[in-house]
Formats: C-alpha cells, structure tokens, sequence
C-alpha cells in the first residue's frame, strides 16, 4: 500500500510561505523551498490480507487531510535469489 498525503502539516505551501513572513516577490531560494514543501508526505505498508477477495483498510485522516491510496500486487522474489539474507547486514533486525 503507498499512500501520499496533504494536510495541514504536509505538503502546505501556504503554511511555509506564512513562516516565510508571506514574501510578495519570494527570491529564488523561496521559491524552491515552496515547491519542496508542496511535495506530499509518502507512507508505505506492509501487505495486508484480503479475505474473500476484499481488503479491508483503517485509515485516520488528520484535519483537513487529503490521501491517496494505491494498492498493487506484490510479487516477492526474496526466494530467487541465492545467498541473499538480511541477518548478515550489520545493524539490521527485522
């Protein structure tokens, strides 16, 4: 599951161009820190279930949130690859 979000704390220009002391002719630096903050906030998941062919999502929305949600098919292909194990990454706990 890949879920973007825009809300009030992500993805709001408005509310950076407002800290920014709302610049009438914002200087380039401005203007690419805006366009940074117009980017929306990305989240992933782990594969869910699905139970008789539906799959069933809690989601909470946070004030004045906005979230879209794409779901795909994962294909895990860990199992081909021979000699590939994540305990031998130093720092690495699943």
């Amino acid at each position: 599951m890949k879920r973007q979000s825009v809300d009030e704390n992500h993805a709001n220009p408005w509310k950076v161009w407002k800290e920014l002391g709302r610049p009438r002719f914002p200087d380039k630096e401005s203007v690419e820190t805006l366009k940074e903050a117009a980017i929306p906030k990305l989240s992933t998941a782990k594969q869910k279930k699905e139970a008789d062919g539906y799959l069933k999502l809690s989601i909470t929305l946070t004030k004045n949130e906005v979230t879209l949600i794409e779901l795909r098919a994962i294909v895990y292909e860990t199992q081909t690859y021979e000699g590939l194990d994540d305990s031998l990454i130093t720092s690495y706990s699943s």
